[in-house]
Parts: structure tokens; C-alpha cells; sequence
């Protein structure tokens, strides 16, 4: 997973064909998965590590 983000161990912020594809029907295993590739890699150039994570999922 190019550009994940991992935050609370193996649950990570990163780009997913199948969220692409499939939107909220998609199979997630607990990460929050980002639909756009370009946008992923936008997040992960910004993002230090120390940064907080909330996830509102």
C-alpha cells in the first residue's frame, strides 16, 4: 500500500481500488480507505509523524 498511513498499530489512512470500485460495500478490515490514489498521496506528503489522527468513521 503506496502513501498508507498507519496510525493505532496495523489500522492505517491509505488508497483502496476497492473503496474506489465499490464504495462503502467494499470489504474494509478496520482501515479507512481513501478513493482517490492522487489524494492519498497528497495526505501522506503532508502528514508527520506526531500528527493526530481522528477518525470519525
Amino acid at each position: 500500500m503506496p502513501c498508507a498511513i498507519f496510525y493505532q498499530g496495523n489500522v492505517a489512512i491509505h488508497y483502496s481500488q476497492d473503496f474506489a470500485d465499490k464504495s462503502y460495500r467494499s470489504g474494509s478490515h478496520g482501515c479507512s480507505q481513501l478513493r482517490d490514489d492522487q489524494g492519498a498521496k497528497w495526505l501522506f506528503e503532508r502528514v508527520k509523524v506526531g500528527d493526530r489522527v481522528v477518525d470519525y468513521q
